[in-house]
C-alpha cells in the first residue's frame, strides 16, 4: 500500500516548529517556577527571622523589667531584715536602773546580795549584704544586748530565797527564773543560805 501525503512541507516545518516553541514555553515556565523556589524560601526566612527578632526584643525588655522589679523587691526585702535586726537587738536591751530597782524592790528584808553580773553577748558577725554600690555598706553589725542576769547572794532561811524568786517571776520582768545552787555556808558565826539565781528575758 502506498500512502502520498498532500501537506506541503512548509505546513509540517511550520507545525514543527511550533511544537518546539510550545515545549520551550513549557520548560521556560517550568525553570521560572522552579527559580522562584528559592526566592520564595527566602522570604519566609527573612520574615521568620523578622518576627524573631521582634520577639527577642519584646523578650529583652520584659527581662529588664523584671530584672528591676526584682531589684527593688530585693532592696526592700533586705531593708526589712536590717529593721528586724535593729527590733530584735532592741528587744534585748532592757533600762538598768528599772531593772536594778525592781531587783532591789523583790528582795525580802533578809536577803542580801553579793554579786550582780550579765551575761556577755559576745561579739557579733557581721552580716554581708549585696546590692549596695559603696563596699562600706555592704557589711551590717547589729550588736546584741544582754539576755540573762546572774545574781548571788545570801538569805537567812531557803523560805526566804523562795518569796525572792516569786516575786522576781511575778514581776513579770523576766522570762525565767532559775535557781542555779543554793546550800547553807557559816557567816559570822552563823549559817545563811549561799545561793545562785539566773534570770532570763
Amino acid at each position: 500500500m502506498i500512502g502520498v501525503n498532500l501537506i506541503p512541507s512548509s505546513v509540517l516545518v511550520a507545525r514543527q516548529r511550533s511544537q518546539r516553541i510550545r515545549w520551550w514555553l513549557v520548560m521556560l515556565a517550568i525553570t521560572a517556577g522552579i527559580s522562584t523556589i528559592p526566592i520564595i524560601v527566602y522570604v519566609g526566612h527573612c520574615s521568620q527571622k523578622s518576627a524573631l527578632s521582634k520577639h527577642r526584643a519584646d523578650s529583652q525588655v520584659e527581662i529588664t523589667s523584671v530584672r528591676d522589679q526584682l531589684i527593688v523587691l530585693s532592696s526592700a526585702a533586705q531593708e526589712l531584715e536590717d529593721r528586724y535586726d535593729r527590733a530584735r537587738a532592741l528587744s534585748t536591751k532592757r533600762p538598768w536602773p528599772s531593772l536594778l530597782a525592781l531587783i532591789v524592790q523583790s528582795m525580802p528584808p533578809e536577803i542580801w546580795l553579793t554579786s550582780l553580773v550579765t551575761n556577755n553577748p559576745g561579739t557579733a558577725k557581721p552580716r554581708i549584704r549585696t546590692g549596695k554600690k559603696n563596699p562600706a555598706d555592704n557589711q551590717v553589725v547589729v550588736m546584741e544586748g544582754a539576755r540573762r542576769i546572774n545574781l548571788e547572794g545570801f538569805a537567812l532561811e531557803h523560805s526566804q530565797l523562795y518569796d525572792f524568786m516569786a516575786r522576781l517571776k511575778g514581776s513579770g520582768a523576766f522570762a525565767k527564773v532559775q535557781l542555779i545552787k543554793a546550800g547553807k555556808e557559816p557567816v559570822f558565826r552563823s549559817r545563811a543560805v549561799r545561793f545562785e539565781l539566773t534570770c532570763h528575758w
